[in-house]
């Protein structure tokens, strides 16, 4: 017979973390739950099941080593992507516009897998997760996305092995104002998808008070089963954020910008052009420096700057060197697409503990709330490229008098220690696994 769980705060709790973006992968989404997994009490025993062989880039080993010996790590191959290397070759090269091909790429790719192409690792996590519950001790499932097929991963082994799920939304699902769904009936089979996940969820987390209220607006569940836990910087990288770095040597302000830019948040590059045919010596006194990826459309508009000395792109910065990048910076620039008004990109928590001033062009909603309260932000709202040409003119014309400056409310920006975030999971964790019936 099964022992009875034990779930009060300094008893041992067994937590199986189902989660498709983990280190050594690179991408960001694999930056909240290391930071769970690493932080969580020692006495909650965590165990990760991610993919084996995943197509996107695996350079993070660094994060992945200083996980060594805290978390035990299952991995399920993902199954071969012949038809996803077709797609991806139909547009290599193919002479269209930037949007267009990458509007017909998404097609193509939600036509063919719902919710998301990583659906193909449905059926061997459920393999593994099976063998793995199977065995018994697990007092909890948690669940973080996207991909959003990792939650129907989640509800499938809650309902055969009776374990308890807590589903993590580090973005939307059908209400991500960056999705494009084939058809509506499409949107609408993914809406039933994400419905059936919430109410079989014993406890759901979203990253903003803002997707919090989208979620129980669109859903109508109750507002006990959601909660806020928002993302949050990892206190080890303090002091590499805020070590002083000698800036370019050429007596330029340096602004940076750190992640990807997407097309839709153009309206900086915008403005930058503005800016410098009204002042062709501008690159003289400042520099916008862009360390990430950048949309087709940004890149080529960036291009141009770039040959101009006013912008530098380095699109292949590896994870370790990105706080000498920030820690180097006289500003940091925060960008969100008018309609992300409750999105925040997870720089901002770097951002916070760089304690730079920061420019945020953005619309108002939860990011720019936070940037206020911080205490480091100046704000622009992103209501065009013209109101964004004066703002950030204004912006640049107080950072060479030495007038942009960081006040931070260091009270506020804690909330969003990586430690302060774990032990709250930890909190939820606990409630969910000591509400299983027995």
């Amino acid at each position: 017979m099964e022992p009875p769980a034990t779930t009060a705060a300094g008893t041992p709790l067994r937590v199986l973390m189902v989660c498709y973006h983990f280190p050594p992968m690179s991408s960001t989404g694999s930056l909240r739950v290391a930071r769970f997994a690493r932080y969580l009490p020692p006495e909650i025993a965590v165990e990760v099941l991610t993919v084996a062989n995943p197509p996107e880039e695996t350079g993070n080993r660094a994060l992945l080593n200083e996980l060594a010996g805290r978390v035990t790590i299952h991995k399920a191959a993902l199954p071969s992507r012949l038809t996803q290397r077709w797609v991806e070759r139909l547009f290599t090269g193919v002479p269209l516009g930037s949007l267009m091909a990458k509007a017909l790429r998404t097609l193509l790719t939600f036509t063919l897998w719902i919710p998301d192409w990583q659906v193909r690792w449905r059926r061997p996590a459920l393999h593994l997760g099976g063998r793995l519950l199977g065995s018994g001790g697990y007092d909890v499932i948690f669940c973080s996305s996207p991909p959003h097929s990792l939650h129907l991963i989640g509800l499938e082994l809650k309902h055969r092995f009776e374990v308890p799920l807590v589903v993590d939304f580090r973005d939307p699902w059908s209400a991500n104002p960056d999705r494009r769904w084939p058809t509506f009936l499409h949107r609408l089979h993914e809406r039933q998808l994400e419905a059936q996940v919430l109410a079989g969820a014993d406890l759901v987390i979203a990253n903003t008070p803002g997707n919090r209220e989208r979620l129980l607006a669109d859903f109508g569940l109750p507002p006990e089963k959601v909660v806020v836990l928002p993302n949050g910087y990892d206190p080890a990288r303090r002091q590499a954020m805020q070590q002083p770095v000698a800036g370019p040597g050429d007596g330029r302000r340096r602004i940076v910008y750190t992640g990807h830019l997407y097309d839709r948040g153009d309206a900086v590059i915008r403005a930058l052009e503005a800016l410098q045919r009204s002042d062709p010596e501008l690159q003289r006194r400042v520099v916008f420096r862009f360390v990430g990826t950048l949309d087709a459309g940004v890149a080529a508009r960036a291009a141009e700057l770039q040959a101009a000395g006013l912008v530098e792109t380095l699109s292949f910065v590896s994870a370790e060197r990105v706080p000498e990048e920030i820690a180097a910076a006289d500003a940091l620039l925060y960008v969100v697409p008018p309609a992300g008004e409750h999105w925040i990109p997870s720089k901002l928590y770097d951002y916070f503990l760089a304690e730079k001033p920061i420019i945020g062009v953005l619309p108002r909603g939860d990011a720019w709330d936070w940037l206020e309260r911080s205490g480091l932000g100046t704000l622009i709202e992103d209501t065009g490229a013209a109101d964004v040409t004066r703002g950030l003119r204004t912006c640049l014309m107080r950072l060479q008098r030495d007038e942009l400056v960081a006040r931070p409310d260091r009270e506020f920006i804690a909330q969003f220690d990586a430690r302060e975030q774990s032990r709250q999971l930890a909190d939820h964790l606990r409630a969910a696994a000591a509400a299983r019936p027995r």
